[in-house]
């Protein structure tokens, strides 16, 4: 049973925005006593504050990672057209959607040329595949994002970018995430993975592969697509940051977030990325 995280910040007795799709909405700080839909948003209402003790567990990453994919694979197979989400998001062309929307914006707010993220956006563009089903996709799903009890998920967490569509594009994102220590220049700079003990890349792969129906050839596609959206997103905190709009910030922190913009752009530009990062 997968359990949904709260956005926001929380407090007793409110409503708030929440994405959840039938299943019990979880939180480790307040319970549920009710759900309702307005304007085609799913809200919560919280009541009981809960203890915010948590015991400790043994840490067993193998467990936890095939719980985490294991979880994923159920919100995909998860029938949201015969939900209440089926008006969530539109259901075809995500990949092209997404594509058009973040270059756009990249586009309107550019202060600088990145020749490798043009490539990559090329790239993308010019091998765009088949979308094989709508399904929820997280957007941003990776193990910063879920919340663990006793080496299982017990919550996702963060589901600003949520919408339907392409349900591969978070396989992508687990992939490009999962960074190792014998990775060249990973951006994913604060992965868990990094630490030892978790399953390759390869062992993710088999996990999805063995919970979903779904054909995998392209991961390399999906893979580069996260590591490009990532770009994308750190060149508009770059730009936020460098044009004043938070006050006063150290020139350091600034130019952290434009090199960090150009190390997502140089691994998505990357022809051979599957052979690089596995």
């Amino acid at each position: 049973m997968i359990r949904i995280g709260i956005l926001g910040n929380i407090g007793s007795g409110k409503s708030y925005v929440a994405k959840n799709f039938g299943y019990p909405v979880f939180n480790a700080d307040y319970e549920v006593s009710k759900l309702y839909k307005k304007n085609k948003k799913i809200f919560i209402k919280l009541n009981k504050k809960l203890p915010r003790h948590i015991s400790k567990f043994p840490i067993d990453k193998k467990e936890i990672t095939n719980s985490f994919i294991t979880t994923l694979a159920e919100l995909h197979t998860f029938d949201v057209k015969n939900s209440n989400l089926n008006d969530l998001g539109k259901h075809e062309d995500y990949v092209e959607r997404q594509l058009n929307r973040w270059t756009k914006q990249f586009n309107a707010q550019k202060v600088r040329d990145i020749p490798e993220l043009d490539v990559a956006t090329q790239l993308l563009f010019d091998t765009i595949p088949a979308q094989q089903k709508v399904s929820i996709v997280h957007g941003d799903y990776r193990l910063d994002n879920v919340r663990i009890n006793n080496n299982s998920v017990a919550a996702i967490v963060d589901w600003e970018l949520c919408t339907l569509g392409d349900p591969l594009a978070d396989i992508g994102t687990v992939i490009a995430s999962w960074s190792n220590k014998n990775e060249t220049d990973t951006p994913f700079i604060y992965s868990p993975s990094l630490s030892d003990g978790f399953p390759s890349r390869q062992e993710i792969i088999d996990i999805y592969e063995s919970k979903s129906n779904l054909n995998l050839n392209d991961i390399e596609f999906y893979t580069r697509l996260s590591f490009w959206k990532h770009a994308m997103i750190m060149e508009g905190v770059y730009v936020r940051y460098s044009l004043g709009y938070y006050g006063n910030v150290d020139k350091k922190d600034v130019d952290a977030f434009g090199q960090s913009t150009l190390s997502f752009a140089k691994k998505a530009s990357n022809k051979n990325l599957l052979k690089e990062i596995f």
